[in-house]
C-alpha cells in the first residue's frame, strides 16, 4: 500500500509563483492529482477547518486528473 502525505508539498504548491498568472490548484486538486497514480492507494490531508474539508471532498468528487498533451 502506498500512502501519499505531502500532496501540497507543505502548502508550497498552493502559493502563486512570482509572475505566474495561470489558475492555481486547490489542495483538493493536489490530492486528486496524487490519486491519479495507480500506485497511490491513500492520500492523507489535514484541512484547517470544515470549509476546507468540504472543498477537498468536492474536488475529489470531480473526474480524475488527465495529463496535458
Amino acid at each position: 500500500m502506498v500512502v501519499a502525505y505531502t500532496a501540497t508539498a507543505w502548502r508550497k504548491l498552493l502559493k502563486r509563483p512570482r509572475g505566474f498568472t495561470g489558475v492555481m490548484p486547490s489542495a483538493g486538486d493536489c490530492y486528486r492529482f496524487c490519486l491519479t497514480s495507480p500506485s497511490v492507494d491513500v492520500v492523507l490531508c489535514a484541512p484547517g477547518d470544515v470549509t476546507k474539508l468540504d472543498e477537498n471532498l468536492a474536488a475529489l468528487a470531480k473526474d480524475r486528473c488527465r495529463p496535458r498533451r
